[in-house]
């Protein structure tokens, strides 16, 4: 199997893995449901296994066990037996494990992968990412770019780097979201703008500095309303994004190149905790909008006769 093609399906499984480790830190009375990822995460690293190993023949049915009696160098088959078992009374019976058991999958399913990529594919599965799955080549370039400052513990370029990413990302959906009008359904606020008083006018300087004063004070709400519905409206985590914005420059402006300059006032401190969490809201953001794509395409640009024949 191709490197590329490889790394793809790894991020597939990491996919998976980390919907389960997210799911697992839920409440209690719907963490269960990460055993059902942790299973699938599994499962498909098992086929990718077989897959790429021509001397292995999987035939008939593939009961999730049968893959230690076919690969024997497969590591903690009690685990994954455990697992299964889980999995199949969720499935199968309606039972619902305890919380410490899915603490106990959670740790059992990470080892679990930790060490078998190494084994099989002498890939650290830490080191494997979801940006080969990201379509949106520009924002995919700033998180490779951010990715790598983090491992060479550079973190304020690793800052700017996701948080330009993730801005363009926004305004790359948008973009391709106008109407003929030139409008986008995701802008929701106009500002207001006060001309500055000519010297023929007799508008009272103080008047104009107070109005003035006030308008902006408006036009910073409004914009601060504008930016949380437009987050919610793209199916963003407003939470996560509050958080990202906390550890990402508070002074944001574009250059005429379209890219996003950065800075701060107060110098947040950052560490590699908020810059991984930075990375892995980005990375989501992408896969989400993704997910729900569209470009608009004018109904008169269409031959209707060709698409409603007389």
């Amino acid at each position: 199997m191709e490197k590329e093609s490889l790394l793809k399906r790894l991020s597939i499984v990491k996919l998976l893995y980390k919907i389960g480790i997210e799911q697992s830190r839920q409440s209690e009375s719907t963490a269960f449901l990460s055993i059902l990822s942790f299973h699938n995460s599994v499962e498909m690293f098992l086929v990718l296994v077989c897959e790429n190993d021509p001397n292995v023949k999987m035939s008939g049915d593939k009961n999730f066990m049968s893959y230690w009696e076919k690969v024997p160098q497969l590591s903690m088959s009690s685990s994954m037996r455990k697992l299964n078992e889980l999995r199949n009374g969720i499935k199968h019976k309606g039972i619902i494990p305890v919380f410490q058991e899915v603490t106990d999958v959670r740790l059992s399913t990470t080892k679990f992968l930790n060490e078998n990529s190494k084994i099989f594919f002498d890939v650290d599965f830490q080191d494997i990412t979801l940006f080969h799955l990201i379509k949106f080549e520009e924002t995919r370039n700033h998180l490779i770019r951010g990715n790598e400052n983090l491992v060479k513990n550079d973190l304020d370029r690793c800052v700017n780097e996701v948080s330009n990413g993730f801005y363009k990302l926004l305004d790359h959906y948008k973009e391709t979201k106008k109407s003929e009008d030139d409008k986008s359904e995701f802008d929701f606020i106009s500002t207001i703008h006060l001309d500055n008083p000519s010297y023929s006018e007799n508008m009272d300087r103080k008047v104009y500095d107070s109005m003035k004063d006030v308008i902006l004070k408006i036009n910073q709400n409004f914009c601060n309303v504008g930016k949380a519905l437009e987050v919610l409206s793209l199916g963003l985590d407003y939470r996560k994004f509050a958080k990202f914005r906390m550890l990402t420059p508070s002074y944001v402006y574009k250059d005429d190149d379209g890219n996003y300059i950065f800075g701060d006032t107060t110098k947040k401190t950052v560490n590699k905790d908020y810059c991984q969490f930075l990375i892995d809201f980005a990375t989501d953001s992408c896969l989400r909008l993704q997910d729900f794509d569209f470009s608009y395409d004018p109904l008169d640009s269409l031959n209707l006769s060709d698409t409603f024949p007389e």
